[in-house]
């Protein structure tokens, strides 16, 4: 579902062609908040900070939001799943699918949200 959303988002700033800034500055504060049941599944909550540019661009790269000099400080909670064998995906290069033994273990980002956004500059 949080996947989803976030996918959603960036359906539509493409189909407006509007490119985020990808820049991300700083990476700090990340914790391991516990582990919860989710539709009984063991699910880790991680949440951090990062420090990105608020910066959007349409295709000719004029600036509609934000500004190349926007540093916000962005705080994020993630909620995690290891991937089940059954979810094994087919890798589109070779068409096997990906190993999912446990000894490579493979998560996945199962809900975000974004706690909350600040100016830093």
């Amino acid at each position: 579902q949080g996947f989803a959303t976030l996918h959603s988002n960036v359906q539509a700033r493409i189909a407006q062609q509007i490119h985020m800034d990808r820049r991300i500055l700083d990476l700090s504060g990340v914790e391991l908040v516990g582990f919860r049941l989710v539709n009984e599944e063991p699910t880790a909550v991680v949440q951090f900070m990062t420090q990105q540019v608020n910066c959007m661009r349409d295709s000719s790269g004029r600036v509609v939001e934000g500004a190349p000099d926007d540093i916000r400080a962005v705080y994020y909670v993630f909620a995690l799943q290891q991937r089940e064998p059954e979810d094994a995906t087919p890798d589109e290069a070779t068409g096997e699918y990906i190993d999912t033994r446990p000894s490579v273990e493979r998560w996945v980002v199962t809900e975000l949200a974004i706690r909350g956004a600040m100016e830093t500059w």
